[in-house]
């Protein structure tokens, strides 16, 4: 379980930025970067594709999720690591859940 931790807007604990580009300069000011990495075109090109296989992938996606279920209407869909497991439209039966 997650530990509950207290949130805030920006806005109000700042020096009174008026702006997202002064709270970056700030930003910019107080962490300054000692180290970048520069990639290249091809790297960019692994990166973008890696990235695609991954985390576009069902099992990325759906694959991998907890039982839910899911009502909108009448419809009721009840679905197990992406998988429709009981349905009211027989048609979906075992397929797999990609959007309602």
């Amino acid at each position: 379980s997650s530990v509950r931790s207290s949130v805030m807007n920006i806005s109000d604990g700042s020096d009174g930025f008026k702006t997202a580009q002064e709270l970056k300069e700030h930003f910019l000011k107080e962490l300054p970067i000692s180290n970048t990495i520069s990639f290249t075109d091809e790297q960019w090109q692994q990166i973008r594709e890696s990235a695609d296989e991954k985390f576009r992938s069902f099992e990325w996606i759906w694959g991998r999720n907890p039982y839910t279920k899911i009502r909108s209407g009448d419809m009721i869909i009840e679905i197990e690591n992406g998988i429709v497991i009981k349905s009211s439209d027989d048609a979906l039966m075992g397929q797999r859940f990609v959007s309602f």
